[in-house]
Formats: C-alpha cells, structure tokens, sequence
C-alpha cells in the first residue's frame, strides 16, 4: 500500500501494494526462539481492509479465503456432528429393533 505523508496507507488506482508494509522487529523470545514483531500502522492497514466494500483489483484474498473455507468446514463437521446425535437419540430404539 502507498503510504500518506501521516504513515496511513491509501489506496492507489484502486489497486495495492503491499511491498510498502513493514515490521518493526522487537526482541528475541526465547521461549518461542524466534522474534518477535509488529506491522507498523497495524491499525490503519485492519481499518483500510475492513472499510473495503468490494474486492480490489491486486489484492490478494487467497490466505484470507482458505481461513474463512476451516471456519466454515469446522463449523459444518461440528453441525453435523449434533444432528447426528440428535437423530441417534430419536431413533435408536427404532435403528435397533431392526
């Protein structure tokens, strides 16, 4: 994303760059042993996304869409995990009489 003269990211031709993104690495967390940082702007870059109404031409949604495709298959399996209790327990004298 091209960056404003206040640091915000704007949106450019309706297109994004996001080679303008950066991270201000912090420390060393030795537990994890890896480091640790943060996007710079964080909060502008969430409420630029958020504010989007339509999708943007070169704006990759492919990682977001495979998170949105594990909620919605988790919560799928988990439905059909209770209707089939429910129906176990309506039916199990009728599924185990025959």
């Amino acid at each position: 994303m091209r960056q404003t003269s206040t640091g915000k990211p704007r949106r450019s031709n309706a297109t994004y760059t996001l080679t303008d993104a950066r991270v201000r690495w912090t420390s060393f967390n030795t537990k994890l042993e890896a480091y640790q940082g943060e996007l710079i702007n964080k909060g502008a870059y969430v409420r630029e996304f958020l504010d989007q109404r339509e999708k943007i031409a070169g704006y990759d949604y492919e990682k977001i869409a495979a998170v949105l495709d594990m909620i919605i298959d988790n919560a799928v399996r988990m439905r059909e995990a209770v209707m089939e209790r429910q129906f176990l327990d309506a039916y199990e004298d009728r599924l185990l009489a025959q």
